[in-house]
């Protein structure tokens, strides 16, 4: 809110008069060594700023009063008007001061918010061109000057009526022709952009957005000339919530000499059809933005917003100053609201929320009640359409529109399904469900040394060690966070940084980690061999980033033997995971069978299950082969029947061949690069895998 403008003004010295700025538009300033009451006189003088013929900047005072008086101090005066010429005599700038204590007494009962002063009119009041203020109050002052009983109110009034009438006439009969067909100029903008409105942003169609006007301002560039609007809204920084100042424009060229208002980019919610409808929306959406303060855990489903930045490799001196830009990125999954976080990791886009000083409170202390509405600093109407937070599933901060953000939809008992033996189930479950994670801050890491959970899973692909993972995640109702070796990077610095901070994260949101295919951490360290210094040295970081983390964490192995002594005596837990035999394939294949929608399938799971039992198939294969059968199923617009099965399985077996042996279908030119053995089976069974462009690998149509 701006503060009060006080000086004193020597009449007849150049008046340090600035351009016009609709911005403020008006400003209070004080007065002294008057000749008699101030603003008491109910007439109006004219005086005139210009330059004499030596080139001196001089006041011509002309007085307009039936006594034509001509006085040396002119705060007597209800009105003071002042035209500011240039060297060339041209009249390019004019304002108003209004001295009349019943006028300013009017305006402060009539005026709600009006950020170019603080509606506090108890001093001399100065009003630039095009007296917005005055304008934007037309009605209000005809309104009080026909309900008053003093009398003189009413004389002042109709004063001031009469100056307005001469000054904004053309200008108000213009814009009232315009408006009643829901049209505007360029010119005649100013004339429906009412500070303390609230502005309807449609920047974003899909996601509008409510401002509260604070000022406007005519300017040009070298795109021509704009309007631009000074706005605040209702933000959150990660710490605290308050107003947020922003500013837009809308040029000339988008506007034309007449556009519908309703097509603007940005217009006062005001004009809008369905304004109470839009309002209700906005405010309800405001009101869960304000209850997303702080972490929280989301399932998200649609477009995002996702930060792309340039690698950290990456330079040029033309990007100095770049931050990166938001791209759209559509999701289906969980997400996690943490707007602190994100502030932190990308600086730039933080909120700068406004600070009151001392006299703005003094002020804000002072201001009528009907007015204290327009200033608070947290209104649900007023906030964004998103919040800012991390996307695991894409490992990328995302800007999340709060009307796609549902609660998380957990399935506890998805580790009871988990086809695993009792002991090592009981033994997880236990473990999970004891750990706490520490209430300390999590950058005092040296205090929370050894308060984590790690857990090795060590066995072939597709025998369910990402599966237990993901359950343990469902059980507990914590995200997942899953990272690779490789993502991590290649120099042993650069994975020190990035694993850093990815434990820091999980920390922060108490998430279950999952470093998968973490064998290069695992390899025991050699002494004496001078090429293994790199990779002595990774173990090593890794052993200390294990050391300080106090979560949860999985790491998925294919090896089961090898590992570092130090990091076995850091693992609380071994669960090896050995390839599903025929009892097991069948539980799977059970499992899987029992999630379609009985609407696409018509066959009898028994002799489905009977086809594929014995079909040797870990478990990523046989969701795969599932996947494959469903798509088979519809693209011949058909419910799933056995002979989708048999016919896949047919495929299957041509392929399946232990020694990896003819595993290409046709090479270069055309030659078949199959197998005698693979040959021999394709005969059998009636495949066309030779002249087939169509590669059917396990699990998975290509």
């Amino acid at each position: 809110m701006p503060t009060r403008k006080s000086s004193s003004k020597i009449y007849g010295e150049p008046d340090p008069i600035s351009p016009i700025d609709a911005t403020n538009g008006v400003e209070t300033g004080e007065t002294s060594n008057a000749t008699g009451p101030v603003g008491a006189l109910c007439e109006l003088i004219t005086l005139d700023h210009r330059y004499d013929k030596k080139g001196k900047f001089i006041l011509v005072p002309k007085v307009e009063s039936p006594e034509e008086k001509q006085r040396s101090k002119f705060t007597e005066y209800a009105l003071v008007f002042r035209r500011i010429f240039n060297n060339k005599h041209e009249l390019i700038h004019t304002r108003v001061d209004i001295n009349s204590v019943p006028i300013l007494q009017v305006l402060s009962e009539i005026v709600k918010y009006y950020p170019a002063h603080p509606e506090i009119f108890q001093e001399v009041l100065v009003v630039e061109s095009p007296f917005m203020v005055l304008y934007h109050h037309w009605d209000q002052l005809k309104d009080y000057r026909d309900e008053t009983d003093d009398d003189e109110t009413r004389m002042h009034l109709n004063f001031l009526l009469d100056f307005m009438n001469r000054e904004l006439g053309e200008d108000s009969k213009n814009a009232d022709r315009l408006i009643e067909t829901v049209n505007i100029s360029f010119a005649l903008l100013w004339t429906i952009f009412r500070p303390g409105d609230l502005i309807l942003d449609r920047t974003d169609r899909d996601h509008q957005r409510l401002w509260r006007l604070v000022g406007l301002e005519y300017g040009q560039n070298s795109n021509g000339r704009y309007l631009s609007l000074d706005l605040s809204c209702t933000n959150y920084d990660g710490e605290d919530t308050g107003r947020e100042s922003d500013t837009r424009i809308l040029s000339e060229s988008a506007v034309g000499k007449a556009s519908l208002i309703t097509r603007l980019a940005m217009y006062p919610i005001r004009f809008a059809k369905n304004q109470e409808e839009i309002m209700k929306k906005i405010t309800e959406r405001g009101e869960k933005f304000l209850s997303l303060r702080g972490i929280h855990i989301r399932r998200y489903k649609g477009q995002l917003e996702m930060l792309r930045r340039p690698p950290l490799d990456f330079f040029s001196s033309r990007m100095g100053d770049y931050t990166g830009t938001f791209t759209p990125y559509n999701i289906e999954g969980r997400i996690i609201v943490d707007t602190n976080t994100f502030g932190e990791e990308n600086s730039a886009y933080r909120p700068e929320l406004y600070e009151w000083n001392e006299q703005e409170e003094e002020v804000f202390d002072m201001l009528p009640a009907h007015s204290i509405e327009f200033w608070k600093s947290v209104d649900p109407q007023l906030c964004p359409p998103y919040v800012h937070g991390y996307c695991p599933s894409i490992k990328q901060w995302c800007r999340f529109y709060i009307d796609r953000l549902e609660e998380p939809r957990w399935n506890p008992d998805s580790f009871d399904d988990l086809i695993l033996p009792d002991a090592p189930k009981r033994v997880i479950r236990s473990l999970v469900r004891a750990h706490q994670y520490p209430e300390e801050s999590i950058r005092d890491q040296q205090e929370l040394k050894g308060k984590g959970l790690v857990v090795l899973l060590h066995g072939t692909p597709g025998t369910g060690k990402t599966l237990t993972a993901e359950s343990v995640s469902e059980y507990t109702k914590r995200p997942l966070l899953v990272i690779s070796s490789g993502e991590l990077g290649t120099k042993v610095a650069e994975i020190d940084k990035n694993l850093s901070t990815f434990l820091q994260y999980a920390a922060m949101w108490k998430a279950i980690v999952l470093i998968d295919e973490a064998d290069v951490f695992l390899e025991a360290r050699l002494t004496g061999v001078s090429n293994r210094l790199e990779q002595n040295s990774l173990v090593a970081v890794f052993l200390r980033q294990l050391e300080y983390f106090q979560g949860i964490v999985f790491l998925t192995s294919n090896r089961g033997s090898g590992f570092d002594p130090a990091i076995k005596s850091r693992i609380h837990l071994f669960l090896q995971f050995a390839p599903p035999d025929v009892k097991t394939r069948q539980t799977l294949w059970n499992l899987r069978l029992s999630k379609l929608n009985p609407e696409e399938r018509n066959f009898d799971p028994e002799e489905a299950l009977r086809i594929v039992r014995d079909v040797s198939m870990n478990g990523r294969e046989i969701s795969n082969a599932l996947n494959t059968i469903r798509t088979l199923a519809r693209e011949e617009g058909k419910k799933i029947s056995l002979e989708h099965f048999q016919a896949f399985i047919q495929v299957w077996e041509c392929f399946d061949d232990d020694d990896q042996e003819g595993k290409g279908q046709i090479g270069r030119g055309g030659k078949d690069m199959r197998s005698d053995k693979l040959k021999e089976a394709c005969a059998e069974c009636g495949c066309t895998c030779k002249d087939s462009t169509i590669l059917v690998r396990k699990g998975s149509l290509l």
